[in-house]
């Protein structure tokens, strides 16, 4: 179960605790003061004060008032309990649902990553085949286009599984960043149309899981292509921050930016969450920013969406460097 999940479980687990421990206190409760009452009546009709001593009535209303502080103590306890225990018992279907979700989606997205990467392949060889001046080209190329999305949608949520699965923790290993900066670059070269890609940085090594960090790398620049004009720029860089054991991967755009208030902002980072139109003519589907935030959090980093000097989007993955 992931953080979240398990984060929507103890919530919920919480509130059914709370609820039925307090129905079951009321009831005490009202128990025990209709017991207090019948008890103080009795003492009054039964008992004869003998000379000198205390009265009845007063001893009798003490004694009922020991016995409702120990029907109290005794039903909050009971109350308590009551309330875990059902609370636990509601919300297990919970959690089996959500395991099962996720190993169904983990499961689809492998089982369908083959057969898109053989419909994408057979749809790029379809391209080059079909001559230039053929009227049938453009449909081919967004064919092309579509089958690479959709197989980006999938890889996403394998990712995303992955990561779930292995309940908050990843297996990472050293990462030299700028040769993988330069290799996500070289990925998007043949979509890029009129985008420049520029990638700078110094050399650096991080720990972490190499294809999720590329995937994250990847939605970050793919949407920046989506968001950026004709002939702007997206800028890749990669620099160590030493004095706070930091590596801050950054990507920028040329394009509208981000949305200025920050619930705004935090809404993009949510699963299948879209921000404003852009100019670019290129489908956005998938998780997008909230695999990329995942990704970071599960790196014990961050997300940070900002804005660039000079205009446009900043998206900023700040990880540990060790």
């Amino acid at each position: 179960m992931t953080g979240a999940d398990r984060v929507v479980v103890r919530r919920a687990e919480r509130r059914i605790a709370v609820a039925v421990a307090g129905a079951v206190l009321l009831v005490v409760a009202v128990v025990g003061v209709l017991a207090w009452l019948a008890g103080r009546e009795e003492g009054r009709e039964g008992a004869v004060p003998p000379g000198g001593e205390v009265p009845v009535e007063q001893a009798s209303d003490d004694t009922a008032a020991l016995a409702l502080a120990g029907v109290v103590l005794v039903g909050t306890v009971s109350a308590a309990a009551v309330g875990i225990l059902a609370a636990r018992r509601a919300v297990r279907p919970v959690q089996e649902a959500l395991a099962t979700q996720r190993r169904f989606v983990a499961d689809a997205s492998h089982e369908l990553r083959t057969p898109l990467t053989v419909v994408h392949t057979r749809a790029q060889l379809l391209l080059v085949r079909t001559p230039t001046d053929d009227p049938r080209r453009p449909v081919t190329a967004q064919l092309v286009e579509d089958t690479r999305v959709l197989g980006e949608v999938v890889t996403d949520l394998l990712v995303s599984a992955q990561m779930d699965g292995q309940d908050g923790a990843v297996t990472r290993e050293v990462v030299d960043v700028l040769p993988m900066l330069h290799a996500v670059a070289d990925s998007f070269e043949a979509i890029a149309d009129r985008v420049r890609i520029e990638v700078s940085g110094e050399p650096v090594s991080v720990p972490a899981a190499p294809t999720a960090l590329r995937r994250a790398v990847s939605c970050l620049v793919d949407n920046a292509l989506a968001h950026s004009p004709a002939e702007g720029r997206v800028l890749v860089a990669v620099a160590h921050d030493a004095a706070h054991g930091l590596v801050r991967i950054t990507v920028g755009d040329e394009g509208e930016g981000f949305p200025a208030s920050p619930d705004d902002r935090r809404r993009l980072t949510e699963r299948f969450e879209r921000g404003a139109r852009s100019d670019s003519a290129r489908p956005r589907f998938g998780l997008g920013l909230a695999l990329v935030r995942e990704v970071a959090e599960r790196h014990r980093g961050r997300l940070v969406l900002g804005d660039r000097d000079g205009g446009g989007a900043l998206a900023t993955i700040e990880l540990p460097d060790r």
